[in-house]
């Protein structure tokens, strides 16, 4: 091949390579498999799934107090799996205080990236809970900032939330799912 045709291909190449970062490239996960579970003495929870596409879907937790909550304390975590759940390496993991968490935004960018966009539009009154306050927690994870340089990989968010100095377990889930990179998303389709 002449030397002039190598530097035309080699100068496609790489304006074609520029343009891709044009396109509307997102890394989405995507939940596969979900567990709820909340200790009835405290509370009841149901999880409600709006939207056709996997890659769009909103869950709305509903959280109903049946006895007074003061305070909660929750323990976030973020791990990656791998050959199917054999391994999992825990790379994120959170202590939070839940009622302090709602009166006073966090500062911890990691907790952050996850609270703006719960918050935008869950419905959650204040601290503390009295039997029968009802509290509606919008979870789209289409919404979640993730970093574009992540890989494509399998992961699993645990959330637990205990009363009284940890002493009691009253709400468990587990989010199973995947990160997907997706081009051209429209969310509106």
């Amino acid at each position: 091949m002449k030397p002039y045709r190598i530097w035309i291909v080699l100068a496609l190449y790489t304006s074609w390579i520029e343009s891709v970062p044009a396109l509307d490239m997102k890394l989405i996960p995507v939940i596969d498999h979900k567990e709820l579970q909340s200790d009835e003495r405290f509370l009841n929870a149901t999880l409600v799934e709006v939207g056709d596409r996997q890659w769009n879907r909103t869950y709305l937790v509903h959280f109903e107090a049946l006895r007074e909550i003061k305070e909660f304390k929750a323990f976030f975590s973020y791990s990656v799996r791998v050959f199917d759940g054999a391994v999992q390496k825990v790379l994120l993991s959170r202590w939070v205080d839940g009622c302090e968490l709602y009166r006073k935004p966090p500062t911890d960018r990691m907790v952050r990236l996850f609270y703006d966009p719960v918050m935008k539009y869950s419905r959650i009154s204040c601290c503390p809970y009295k039997p029968g306050v009802s509290i509606m927690v919008n979870v789209t994870p289409s919404d979640f900032p993730m970093p574009s340089f992540l890989p494509e990989s399998e992961f699993l968010v645990e959330v637990r939330a205990y009363t009284r100095a940890r002493a009691d377990l009253f709400f468990e889930t587990r989010w199973y799912g995947r990160l997907v990179r997706m081009f051209n998303v429209n969310k509106n389709i």
